[in-house]
């Protein structure tokens, strides 16, 4: 006896779930189904805080023996800092990717569609050791989006530190080095399109 209303009410409200989920757009005189809610990616890259001549590749650090003088007693001076020290330093930078000034450079090359992210990194063996590494990882509401705010974001933190460096008249060789060992490329659906709604 109803089986016309209730399939007119199953048609509409099959329609009303579509439409809350998507939304009609006229985009270059055409007409086109859009999602309402946008998806979020995230890309990351990895940078090494080191120095030059690449320490890690050592077995045995080099240390400066300076002649010894008459009346003064033997100094032997460091060749490189302490691994501890660029762990100290890539917690620092961690907070200094994100600053204001790094993000002033990105928009340099444009608007900055999605948010920056940057963390320092731990050992993964169970450890939970700090590494003198870093994680800057953007996100946005595209793949492609996601790796190119990140890879921005890296090189505009590069520059930033070159700028610092040059700005206090670091000498090259006494300078903090970030060597990327890792490009964005890797995406991840950080959120989807939510279907409570519908």
């Amino acid at each position: 006896r109803f089986r016309l209303l209730v399939a007119a009410g199953i048609l509409f409200a099959t329609l009303l779930a579509f439409f809350s989920f998507v939304r009609l757009s006229f985009e270059d005189g055409k007409l086109t189904f859009v999602y309402r809610e946008k998806e979020h990616w995230t890309s990351r890259a990895v940078l090494l805080v080191t120095e030059p001549d690449f320490p890690l590749g050592r077995a045995v650090f080099k240390e400066d023996i300076p002649p010894v003088a008459s009346n003064k007693v033997q100094e032997i001076i460091p060749k490189f800092a302490p691994s501890s020290r660029f762990i100290e330093l890539a917690t620092v930078y961690a907070q200094l990717a994100t600053s204001d000034q790094v993000k002033r450079i990105i928009r340099r090359d444009g608007p900055m569609s999605g948010a920056i992210e940057a963390v320092p990194l731990i050992a993964t063996n169970g450890t939970d050791a700090a590494l003198p590494m870093i994680s800057i990882g953007a996100i946005a509401t595209t793949p492609q989006g996601a790796v190119r705010l990140a890879s921005r974001a890296t090189d505009a933190f590069s520059q930033y530190l070159e700028a610092e460096q040059t700005l206090t008249a670091i000498p090259a060789e006494e300078r903090v080095v970030l060597s990327v060992i890792q490009r964005p490329g890797k995406v991840e659906l950080l959120n989807g399109r939510s279907k409570t709604l519908p």
